[in-house]
């Protein structure tokens, strides 16, 4: 994070765990990681959504042309 952080100029706003198998899971699964509450990258994915004032509120839908 150190280098991370000196190479932006500034503190990493948000990190994620690295948890390969939960996401392979999840994509074997056709299943958002975000849904699986028992998994460390789940958890992190929604405290983010958390932080940005997002929780709970629908995805915004692509309007097709």
């Amino acid at each position: 994070m150190d280098q991370l952080q000196e190479t932006l100029g500034a503190a990493p706003f948000w990190g994620f765990p690295n948890r390969y198998e939960e996401a392979m899971k999840s994509v074997h699964e056709a299943r958002p990681v975000v849904t699986r509450a028992n998994t460390d990258l789940g958890r992190s994915y929604r405290d983010f959504a958390k932080k940005l004032g997002l929780a709970g509120k629908q995805a915004a839908t692509v309007q097709q042309k």
